[in-house]
């Protein structure tokens, strides 16, 4: 995978079509790039970007979580801006008008996604240099 230094990397399904992609971030830049699995050990050498300066700036992690309830997955970014959220539309398109989440902390590390307070929905935990903060909850 040819790109800038990589500041995370996330392996998943999120397109719900059985093969994994491939999500890495910009470690000192601004985009985000999702690439597609193929076949076997094989992903496309073409990404789709997300992301430019205007909304992500110097991403530390992502989670994949459905934060719309809509049965997709969407990408969470934790970047300087706080939370950048990549709603996805259809199987592998994302909306290119992302939803921004000032934190009030410093970059948010290792995002992590799991139904804390077993309401049937995931919540967002990222653990910062200050401290842990769970940032998404609730119906």
């Amino acid at each position: 995978i040819a790109s800038s230094l990589i500041g995370f990397l996330i392996v998943e399904d999120i397109d719900g079509d059985g093969r994994h992609e491939l999500v890495t971030g910009e470690a000192f830049g601004f985009q985000i790039r999702v690439f597609e699995q193929t076949t076997g050990f094989e992903f496309s050498p073409l990404p789709t970007p997300l992301g430019d300066a205007s909304m992500l700036l110097f991403p530390t992690s992502a989670v994949s979580v459905d934060v719309d309830h809509d049965s997709d997955r969407d990408l969470v970014v934790s970047n300087a801006f706080g939370l950048t959220v990549f709603f996805q539309l259809a199987p592998g398109h994302f909306d290119p008008e992302p939803l921004l989440i000032p934190t009030g902390t410093s970059y948010l590390r290792a995002l992590l996604a799991a139904d804390l307070d077993a309401d049937g929905d995931d919540d967002i935990v990222g653990a910062s240099p200050d401290d842990l903060r769970i940032r998404w909850g609730g119906k």
